[in-house]
């Protein structure tokens, strides 16, 4: 008779497959909301001289993103997903050239538009890992996750619009 040593590695041997997967997606998005709380924060610091609007809405998304991350982190453990990761800070580095205040627009313009797109396939990303989740607070979680990142979406399409009729 085999003796488990903790919870998660019990757990482990008691998933399906559909669970492995599950675990292996929210893994992925767990490291993407870090990154992404990074990529907004660095934003947030490049930009408030020159356009404090746009890196304070960078510093709001930055810290929804944060909680995501714990989010994701919180249903891993419920999951009982082996904690070993480790992860490395992929950036996009933007700089502002000497005269900040006539480059920061067009700066701004590319995040923003970089930062949509990864809202966009993170609100897709947690709709698809709703329709895999066994639990019903996991489905909820991942769908209010969704629905945050589709918001986020919508204000730096706003942003964007502004920006670009400066």
């Amino acid at each position: 008779m085999k003796r488990f040593t903790n919870t998660q590695e019990h757990n482990r041997e008691k998933m399906p497959q559909e669970t492995d997967r599950l675990i292996r997606e929210i893994y992925r998005a767990y490291t993407e909301e870090a990154a992404a709380v990074f990529d907004y924060g660095y934003a947030a610091i490049l930009l408030e001289k020159h356009l404090p609007a746009v890196a304070e809405l960078f510093e709001s998304i930055a810290m929804t993103e944060m909680r995501h991350h714990e989010a994701l982190g919180e249903l891993l453990r419920d999951l009982g997903a082996p904690f070993a990761l480790r992860m490395a800070v992929r950036t996009t580095p933007y700089h502002l050239q000497e005269d900040g205040d006539s480059h920061a627009p067009v700066i701004a313009a590319q995040i923003v538009k970089d930062r949509i797109r990864d809202e966009k396939n993170a609100h897709l990303t947690y709709r698809g890992l709703a329709r895999l989740a066994a639990t019903e607070q996991a489905r909820k979680t991942l769908m209010a996750l969704s629905e945050d990142e589709q918001e986020h979406a919508t204000a730096l399409q706003t942003a964007l619009e502004r920006l670009t009729r400066s």
